[in-house]
């Protein structure tokens, strides 16, 4: 009883603690004069996340992040405010505005379709630059004060709406009831785009192209004539699409109208048309030490003595150093072997965060740091049931992740297989805090093992479920994760893995599959430090005469460890500023490997 009454301490202290801001520490200037060469690819997507404001995000959003992270470009999320600070934008080279129901909620204040003349002055000039901007129908069509511009001229044209310098052409407002979408973009995605919309269906079309290097990918079609509808266009040094519907871009089984096939072949058609553009023969590995992909495990601490010791045993003998999600106080003997382990907090009891005031989350997560002493990093929420007030504290208390949105990619994009910074909503306030997401596996032991706490889990039954779990684990690394090259974060539980041999042998063979591959095993704490810091890195590259040159800019006081890069061509040589930069080949593919820090340079020359 005694650890219990520590979760009923005057709730009045522990809102006084939360209401004290922590000392910041001083904020590193991250300004850096642009050198020769191109950055490498980092891309933004500006999103409020979904409605439900518990830091999900849409399945096109989680799509598309997968597709560019998997090719080495790093992408970041953020809200419409950026659109004000060009000198944030200008770290991203990639932009992409997303315009449908799920992207982008709630009133003007966050809605792309609502933009003043100074953010579309801002996109322009960005992509004029050399920024690639994909953006969704209805892009800027109203003014903040919801005036729609094309009630005020007729059309959007550019001198009215500077995006249509961008992309060269005007738009009027056109009833496209009979008309289908058809395209033609690269020899798999081709074809029917959108079916004939059979009742009135009110959209912007092209009126007039102005520009001489506009692309049409598809069109609005019917039995008498062609629009435009999906357009590519150069401007200036940079490139800009315009979707006759960004549902082209939101999965077709969840309503959209392109498969997840469909929307992957398009991101990286733009991507490499990036590529071309700037002549590249250099990407980020996404994942350090040349690796194709990344495993980390983590327990929730749940489980008699024997258990515990079964499992750690295990991963002891596999030189794996679990992350394990602690509550409550257990008995001594179990708190003694748990405490040489990286521990993060599951919460002090099993509260449901979606239905709990706020007055209870907040000494739920006080309660745990002050049970166990510690200042905890990382958060696990009980039930793996997010909300708003949740993530409200952990970020207030200056917690760096949380790990409870599993990732699904079998059956719908929920979840993410890479990290992802944290959206979350309540009552038409959207933001973004300094935390990330970083997705376990969607189904975890409990979902196949939660009979062993019954008394009728006979051995047979034991067998049939070891084996429906071990088939699950190797579907999630075999379609969820690998075709991403991502991250697999395992979330088990003693009292379920642990209860017997049969029921851990599922997880002994995934790790033994996971080794075979070309996978950094690590822990979630290294996980998010390493995507917190490479997401503050650029790397530009220029092609001299004889060799190519690599300069690393990044906050002064930040090291990456073992960055990869790879490269299209064989190298010859490859040198560093400071430090060692290692050659490697694996899967008929190169790569240099170095440290990463502010003014590195690496030179690379080819063989001819």
């Amino acid at each position: 009883m005694k650890s219990y009454k520590l979760f009923f301490i005057i709730p009045l202290i522990l809102t006084a603690l939360f209401s004290c801001k922590e000392k910041q520490s001083p904020v590193e200037s991250e300004s850096f004069s642009k050198p020769e060469g191109y950055m490498l690819p980092r891309v933004l997507i500006l999103t409020t996340g979904t409605n439900k404001g518990n830091g999900m995000m849409a399945e096109g959003v989680i799509l598309a992040a997968q597709t560019f992270n998997k090719n080495g470009a790093y992408v970041s999320m953020d809200s419409r405010e950026i659109l004000l600070k060009p000198e944030e934008l200008s770290k991203f080279n990639i932009l992409i505005l997303p315009t449908a129901a799920g992207y982008h909620d709630a009133d003007r204040k966050y809605s792309l379709t609502y933009m003043s003349d100074e953010e579309l002055k801002t996109l322009r000039d960005w992509v004029k630059n050399g920024g690639v901007l994909i953006a969704g129908d209805n892009i800027g069509r109203n003014l903040l004060d919801a005036t729609d511009r094309t009630s005020l001229y007729g059309e959007l044209t550019p001198g009215d709406w500077a995006l249509g310098e961008c992309f060269g052409i005007s738009l009027i407002e056109k009833n496209m009831q009979g008309y289908r979408i058809d395209g033609n973009i690269t020899n798999n995605l081709k074809g029917n785009f959108v079916p004939q919309f059979e009742d009135n269906m009110w959209a912007l079309v092209v009126d007039t192209m102005y520009s001489d290097s506009i692309k049409v990918l598809a069109n609005w079609v019917n039995d008498k004539e062609k629009i435009p509808a999906l357009i590519q266009n150069r401007f200036g040094k940079g490139l800009c699409f315009l979707l006759p519907t960004y549902y082209l871009l939101h999965p077709a089984n969840s309503g959209g109208y392109w498969s997840a096939e469909q929307i992957t072949e398009f991101f990286n058609y733009v991507l490499s048309l990036f590529y071309k553009i700037n002549h590249s023969t250099v990407h980020l590995n996404i994942w350090p030490e040349a690796n194709n992909y990344a495993f980390c495990a983590t327990l929730n601490a749940t489980g008699s003595l024997e258990e515990f010791n079964r499992v750690l045993k295990l991963f002891k003998d596999e030189n794996i150093s679990p992350s394990i999600f602690v509550n409550q106080i257990p008995d001594s003997t179990i708190r003694n072997i748990l405490l040489p382990f990286s521990l993060q907090s599951n919460g002090f009891a099993k509260i449901d965060n979606q239905i709990a005031q706020f007055y209870e989350i907040n000494r739920n997560i006080i309660s745990n740091e002050i049970v166990w002493k510690k200042k905890f990093t990382g958060f696990r929420f009980p039930f793996t049931r997010t909300s708003y007030w949740g993530f409200e504290c952990l970020s207030k208390y200056g917690y760096k992740f949380d790990s409870s949105i599993g990732v699904d990619n079998l059956e719908n994009f929920y979840g993410s297989a890479f990290p992802y910074n944290i959206a979350i909503s309540s009552n038409s306030l959207y933001k973004y805090i300094d935390m990330l997401e970083i997705s376990p596996v969607m189904n975890d032991d409990y979902y196949y093992y939660e009979k062993v706490l019954t008394n009728n889990y006979t051995q047979a039954n034991i067998e049939r479920d070891s084996k429906l779990y071990e088939k699950y684990l190797e579907n999630f690394w075999e379609y969820a994760i690998k075709p991403y090259n991502g991250l697999m974060v395992y979330l088990g539980h003693p009292v379920y893995i642990g209860y017997n041999d049969s029921t851990l042998n599922p997880v002994k063979k995934i790790i033994k599959e996971i080794k075979s591959e070309k996978t950094w095993v690590t822990s979630i704490e290294s996980v998010c430090d390493y995507w917190n810091k490479l997401g503050k890195a650029r790397f530009y590259v220029n092609d001299k005469e004889s060799y190519t040159e690599i300069l690393v800019q990044i906050p002064d006081s930040i090291t990456i460890e073992n960055v990869s890069l790879k490269l299209d061509k064989i190298p010859e040589s490859a040198e560093a500023l400071e430090g060692e930069c290692e050659i490697m080949k694996h899967d008929s593919c190169n790569y240099i490997v170095f440290d990463a820090f502010n003014n590195q340079k690496i030179s690379v020359t080819f063989k001819k």
